[in-house]
């Protein structure tokens, strides 16, 4: 994306006043920073795995910041993560959405983990 594109994406935003933003994470690398999009109030990642460089810089802004996880066979997410300020890892895929989720023993997918255990 050149620097064009990524200004008219920002010019975008601000112009129709966009509040809320389903992104992958990658694409936010194409925002300048978060006071660039002043309108935005929520941001929810879907897609693919956030990096600590796009939570780093997009939680301690202005905004909300949402992690979706789910497979593609399911849903856009089934699960999701608020952002908290400071280190929180992205991995964490949060809380189900409408919806029963069970993380498997990576080791013997037929058992279920308890709750707060690391999945796969």
């Amino acid at each position: 994306m050149t620097e064009k594109d990524r200004s008219h994406l920002t010019e975008l935003i601000n112009s129709w006043q966009i509040n809320w933003l389903f992104s992958t994470p990658s694409a936010l690398k194409n925002l300048n920073d978060p006071t660039s999009v002043p309108t935005l109030d929520t941001i929810v990642m879907v897609g693919e795995l956030p990096s600590h460089e796009i939570y780093e810089r997009w939680s301690e802004s202005h905004l909300t910041l949402i992690n979706g996880y789910g497979p593609a066979e399911n849903t856009f997410f089934s699960t999701m993560a608020v952002v908290q300020k400071g280190n929180q890892d992205p991995r964490n895929i949060g809380f189900p959405i409408n919806t029963h989720v069970w993380i498997m023993d990576p080791c013997n997918v037929q058992n279920p983990l308890p709750m707060g255990a690391v999945g796969e």
